[in-house]
């Protein structure tokens, strides 16, 4: 719920900040003096709104439940990898499925956010697709593999990689998903669905 409020507030200001910037503009392609009563009230909220985001991104929750929430409070919790450094979270957030990495602080847990992502990439098999996650703190993957259920397509029979590396499964709402954790990724990766071989070239 938070995520969202801030991302809604984001927009917000996002637009009202190039709403000062046209008006700044205008003014002065007309030789009008530029009305700073409105101009400079907009960008000090978005440099505040930039410093608040900045600060609650790196709060620290005492529970990973309690940062879900935080991220998104209607989120619903499918499955979840855990490592010393950090907790990946597979949840269905409004209805599409998600695999987010909630980064460890001791004990305590901090909100997902790109800023801890080294590299998050997609790839479409012929029967689903393959979702890969890295954070800096320690280069480890994340990987799920999910049917493209917006297509009616539900069920994956079988998963395996180059790696050898121990897919767990689950299922929910009828849809199967993949997920599994690669401490090191080797050259020439590949993982293989139903048959279908993919590259991973990251």
């Amino acid at each position: 719920m938070a995520n969202l409020i801030l991302s809604i507030f984001e927009r917000v200001i996002t637009i009202l900040m190039f709403i000062a910037l046209a008006v700044a503009l205008v003014c002065k392609k007309k030789s009008k003096k530029v009305p700073l009563f409105i101009i400079r009230p907009i960008f000090l909220v978005g440099l505040l709104f930039i410093m608040f985001q900045a600060v609650f991104v790196q709060r620290n929750f005492s529970s990973l439940d309690k940062a879900i929430r935080a991220y998104d409070i209607k989120a619903k919790p499918i499955a979840t990898l855990q490592d010393e450094k950090s907790t990946y979270v597979i949840m269905d957030e409004d209805g599409s499925i998600e695999g987010r990495i909630f980064p460890k602080n001791g004990k305590k847990w901090k909100l997902p956010d790109s800023a801890f992502f080294r590299k998050s990439m997609s790839y479409p098999s012929e029967d689903a697709n393959i979702d890969m996650r890295s954070i800096e703190i320690h280069g480890a993957w994340y990987i799920v593999i999910l049917p493209h259920y917006l297509m009616g397509e539900n069920s994956i029979d079988e998963v395996h990689d180059s790696a050898g590396t121990e897919f767990l499964k689950t299922e929910y709402e009828n849809i199967t998903v993949y997920y599994g954790y690669l401490k090191t990724k080797p050259d020439d990766y590949w993982i293989s669905v139903d048959g279908d071989k993919v590259a991973i070239n990251l």
